[in-house]
Formats: structure tokens, C-alpha cells, sequence
């Protein structure tokens, strides 16, 4: 984590509200629509289950980078922590729940999902900016 300790406070701190709101919106945008259709299908009641146990440590670690002060070396460990419970989440989202998915939602249900999750994360960002 030596990287972001070149980077200048202020860059950091932009860098960081960013990163931070496209992460909120992003998974309160699946919470609203994505994950409560998959939890209506019997084959995929499994990964909304074990969404919702991933998201159950995706804030705290947010809340964890907020409190604590982007100059010091805690908060680069903090940042790498939250780094690493994305990185999983991503590689579990592209390479399990959502073929899994596919196979169970046509592709109309599928784009009209899209579409709402899509609404639903811009509004979070929308409100998290505010």
C-alpha cells in the first residue's frame, strides 16, 4: 500500500469521496432491485443470502476509512481492507451469482432489472452527493 501514500492528501480525499459514493450507490442500487427479485426464485434464494452476509460488511468498512484520517498509514490499511472485500465481491457477483442468475431470469426480465437497478443507483448517488 505504498502507492497511496504518494498521493496528495487532497487528491486522495476527492479520490476517495468518489470511489466511496460508487460503491454505496452501486450496492444500495442492487439491495432495492437486484438482490429481492433473485431472492424470489427458489434457485437463487442461496446467493441473495449470501449477498446480504456480504453486505453486511461493506459499510462498516466504508465507516471505517471515514473515521479515520486519509494522511495516516491506518487509513491506507483500512483502504486496502475495504479494497479486498470488493475485489471478493466483484470476483463472486461476475464468476457466480450472476451467471447463476442469468440462468433463472429471461433476458426481458433481465434488462427491465437492469434498468431499474440502474434508477435505483442513481438515485442512491444522488442522495448520498447531497
Amino acid at each position: 500500500m505504498a502507492a497511496e501514500n504518494q498521493v496528495p492528501a487532497e487528491a486522495r480525499a476527492l479520490l476517495y469521496r468518489q470511489i466511496r459514493t460508487e460503491l454505496l450507490a452501486h450496492e444500495r442500487g442492487e439491495l432495492a432491485e437486484v438482490y429481492p427479485v433473485l431472492s424470489s426464485f427458489n434457485a437463487t434464494r442461496d446467493i441473495a443470502a449470501a449477498h446480504h452476509q456480504q453486505a453486511q460488511s461493506l459499510e462498516p468498512a466504508i465507516a471505517a476509512c471515514d473515521q479515520i484520517e486519509l494522511a495516516s498509514p491506518e487509513w491506507g490499511a483500512a483502504f486496502g481492507h475495504l479494497l479486498a472485500l470488493v475485489e471478493q465481491h466483484v470476483e463472486e457477483e461476475e464468476d457466480h451469482f450472476f451467471p447463476k442468475a442469468q440462468e433463472v431470469i429471461d433476458e426481458e426480465r433481465s434488462k427491465e432489472l437492469l434498468k431499474r437497478y440502474e434508477a435505483a443507483k442513481l438515485e442512491a448517488k444522488s442522495q448520498l452527493q447531497s
